[in-house]
């Protein structure tokens, strides 16, 4: 998603053509191939993977273990000097690091770019805006507006694309 979001913004907003997105494409599909790789191996070898209520996923064994960083947090009201968990000892730190933190930071990405999007089709249209009030073709030889005039399509790109941003990040 981030990579996509990325590419909109240096298309849009920066004016990129096709030539030089694709000098960069190789890092839009290499780190996050890279990412998913990393995380999932690096899963894999700490022992993460475990059931977790109804599938497989970055958990501690068994459920209700007690993880080292919270025995180092309580070592003077604890009996415990070692964890309980056979595997996945804290695996909530490795849930939050992997997943929730990379997800929450791509939605605010996402938020971002598109905003940004936004301003840069309103300022556009906004400038072309000048020339389509004065346009004669929109108004009689009194000077009244005839049919859909330009004052009632004001921004009406705008509106478009901030009702599919927000669907987009939605």
């Amino acid at each position: 998603m981030v990579s996509l979001q990325i590419q909109y913004l240096l298309v849009i907003k920066y004016g990129w053509n096709e030539k030089k997105v694709k000098g960069i494409e190789i890092f839009l599909h290499g780190i996050p191939i890279a990412n998913g790789l990393g995380t999932a191996i690096a899963a894999l070898v700490l022992k993460m993977y475990n059931p977790a209520d109804w599938d497989c996923w970055i958990h501690s064994y068994p459920h209700d273990c007690t993880p080292t960083y919270v025995i180092r947090r309580e070592e003077d009201s604890s009996d415990m000097v070692v964890t309980n968990c056979t595997r996945g000892d804290s695996a909530e730190i490795f849930q939050w690091a992997f997943f929730f933190v990379p997800l929450w930071a791509a939605i605010a990405f996402c938020v971002f770019v598109m905003m940004s999007i936004v301003r840069v089709v309103e300022t556009t249209e906004k400038r072309t805006m000048r020339y389509v009030v004065n346009n004669p073709i929109d108004r009689d030889s009194e000077g009244q507006e005839q049919g859909r005039g330009a004052r009632h399509q004001h921004l009406v790109m705008t509106e478009q694309v901030k009702r599919r941003g927000i669907l987009y990040a939605c």
